[in-house]
């Protein structure tokens, strides 16, 4: 049944996090959570489970930002898994701009009293697992950005979706900005070489943008100039040419 499932996943991902166990569970874990993050009833059902929640959800955010201890297959799983929980569909940082067209991402689960304690449990866990490095959140990210060549295209097409969808929240957006390498890899047109590094580089910036623009809050928030740089690489399309940049930025 589901409980069983969902508990499941909650030993499995406990383990990944320890370094325990066949490094190929950790990784089928993260792709089970990506599929019940695809599934609105089933997340729902995740997010009204607060223990699980806060288990599952905060293990799989450990694992993908956990760095070069974690397994590149791993890793790349769990930046999938929390990319969808945070919104991304196949192609964009989005999946549906209805959900909620007023705000810059879609609600991640359920009632909003859920998604928000969900959102929180995201938020920290993305900086535990930071402080537990002695790194910023920012600096995780480039860390997987900054793997170069056709060998880790995979992985930093999991971290550029993950921008694109979790950097749609402010503090996060605000956390990969004020990281220079981070934000230059993400603002950089020549950096790819292939059409889906492009594209979902293009996308990241995007998701970043959204949340520069958002009503500042209390959370931390873009600066003026690495929203201006955002806003320079979105309207360079994803080949830094102007093509494919849609004329006015959607976000």
């Amino acid at each position: 049944g589901g409980d069983a499932l969902l508990d499941a996943l909650a030993s499995l991902l406990a383990r990944a996090v320890q370094g325990e166990g066949d490094r190929e569970l950790g990784e089928v874990a993260c792709a089970a959570v990506t599929s019940l993050a695809e599934s609105t009833t089933a997340i729902a059902a995740l997010c009204a489970r607060k223990d699980d929640r806060k288990e599952i959800l905060s293990r799989v955010v450990h694992l993908g930002l956990g760095g070069s201890r974690v397994s590149t297959g791993t890793r790349v799983a769990a930046l999938h898994a929390v990319a969808t929980f945070a919104g991304a569909g196949d192609q964009t940082g989005r999946r549906s701009r209805l959900a909620a067209p007023a705000m810059p991402h879609e609600p991640a689960c359920g009632s909003a009293a859920d998604a928000e304690t969900a959102e929180t449990a995201v938020r920290d866990a993305a900086y535990d697992a930071a402080a537990a490095r002695g790194v910023t959140v920012g600096e995780c990210v480039s860390e997987s950005l900054a793997k170069g060549g056709d060998a880790f295209l995979e992985l930093r097409i999991a971290a550029y979706r993950c921008v694109a969808s979790l950097g749609r929240r402010p503090w996060f957006a605000a956390e990969v900005a004020m990281s220079a390498k981070a934000l230059a890899l993400v603002t950089d047109p020549a950096y790819e070489s292939t059409p889906p590094g492009c594209r979902w580089r293009h996308e990241a910036a995007l998701g970043m943008l959204a949340a520069a623009r958002a009503p500042r809050g209390a959370d931390a928030s873009v600066s003026d100039g690495a929203a201006s740089r955002l806003e320079a690489a979105v309207a360079g399309g994803p080949f830094g040419n102007g093509v494919g940049s849609g004329g006015a930025p959607r976000v």
